[in-house]
């Protein structure tokens, strides 16, 4: 499938595996198991229950409202990069919806839509949907996906890629001009090559809405105060005309989050499989103040001025909680000097992290205590203020049951 998620942006990350192969092939993991995603299963019932075929978009609706994902979060991506390579261009942009756990991918004129599943036990899981009135709307699942979706990009596990890469008129890639990989920590001056990109300011310079005009130079990141895709993509093809920048730089957080949980969530599984997992020492310790740090946003990469978006993703995003006696949740935005307003990622609510074994959310839990009272004198925790920290803890004691 396409370049989806995150993967490490120039940090280091923990690769060593205490199983000596592919670790999504560990008897503790199992993940060529027949087991289905729930998800799946309550999507497949609704869709038989009376999807309607739409001869513009196909199941795409129909898909949307199976998995509760709003239009407002669509982005579009017009590089050739996926399996659907061939009829991506900045004339026909590829299309994804996501929500917290499901990214449905939409190409005018394909043969199916791409949809992946961030499921608590087996990591991210591969389905393709039919684009075909003839044929019953159902989900299937795709191995073949894997032969992208895994490997150091995804931190080896079955993960999501989600790259910035300088694009030709054609939607060709140029790979010798150079390609980032993309989460929260990346600057902005390098995300976004390839998408088209709504509701930034003239003050943020990224890479989005950007053609190479010459193989030979990268293009500088600039500022485009692009309202909406009106006149620059066939929108009268998708759901919505925007390709939301909220929604973007949500997307840019929520793909790498995905994997590191499943990678230490794995790598926590397959080593008590042999013996006690050591959360303080070696690989383990390392993915435990890897993914502690991630979910509090250390190191976030700042913004150059306010963005917006338009598209209603912030105001559909915010409104999910959960919130505090007084009204605070760590889905609440800043999108002035940073994306969030405290220093604590959302997908701290993950069911993966439910999923966890127990002493593994556990030394996870400790770890982030440990930051946010500021106990670890480093000097990259010094830029999370006092008050800031407190608010974390207070929103996290009041909305997450096992957080003490």
């Amino acid at each position: 499938m396409a370049a989806w998620g995150m993967a490490v942006a120039g940090q280091s990350v923990s690769s060593t595996q205490p199983f000596k192969g592919l670790l999504h092939e560990h008897p503790a993991i199992d993940y060529r198991s027949p087991a289905v995603s729930t998800l799946i299963v309550e999507a497949n019932r609704k869709l038989e229950a009376g999807a309607t075929y739409d001869s513009r978009r196909g199941y795409l609706a129909a898909a949307l409202e199976a998995f509760d994902i709003p239009v407002s979060s669509q982005l579009l991506l017009f590089s050739k990069t996926g399996v659907q390579q061939a009829l991506t261009s900045p004339q026909n942009p590829r299309a994804f919806y996501f929500n917290d756990r499901v990214i449905v991918g939409h190409v005018p004129g394909a043969a199916f839509m791409e949809v992946a599943v961030h499921d608590p036990n087996g990591g991210a899981r591969f389905y393709t949907l039919p684009q075909d009135p003839a044929v019953r709307p159902a989900l299937t699942a795709s191995g073949e996906c894997l032969r992208c979706h895994v490997s150091s990009i995804t931190m080896a596990v079955p993960g999501f890629i989600a790259r910035s890469m300088y694009t030709g008129r054609d939607g060709r890639t140029h790979p010798k001009l150079g390609s980032f990989l993309v989460d929260h920590r990346r600057d902005y001056t390098e995300r976004w090559g390839g998408w088209f990109v709504t509701g930034a300011p003239d003050t943020l310079r990224h890479l989005g809405n950007t053609i190479v005009s010459n193989p030979e130079v990268a293009p500088s990141a600039t500022a485009s105060d692009v309202p909406s895709l009106e006149g620059r993509a066939p929108t009268e093809r998708y759901m919505s005309p925007y390709s939301d920048v909220t929604a973007l730089a949500v997307f840019d957080h929520q793909m790498h989050a995905m994997n590191l949980l499943t990678r230490f969530t794995w790598e926590a599984r397959a080593t008590a499989a042999s013996g006690t997992p050591d959360f303080q020492n070696g690989a383990l310790g390392d993915l435990v103040r890897e993914t502690a740090d991630y979910l509090l946003l250390v190191d976030e990469a700042p913004l150059e001025g306010p963005i917006t978006g338009g598209s209603g993703f912030a105001e559909w995003f915010t409104a999910q909680g959960p919130k505090d006696a007084r009204g605070r949740s760590l889905r609440e935005f800043d999108r002035r000097t940073r994306l969030f307003r405290y220093h604590g990622s959302y997908m701290i609510y993950s069911p993966v992290v439910d999923a966890m074994p127990v002493a593994a959310r556990q030394a996870l839990y400790a770890r982030m205590r440990l930051v946010l009272d500021g106990r670890d004198p480093a000097p990259r925790y010094q830029q999370l203020a006092a008050d800031d920290r407190q608010a974390v803890l207070e929103i996290l004691s009041a909305t997450k049951p096992d957080w003490k």
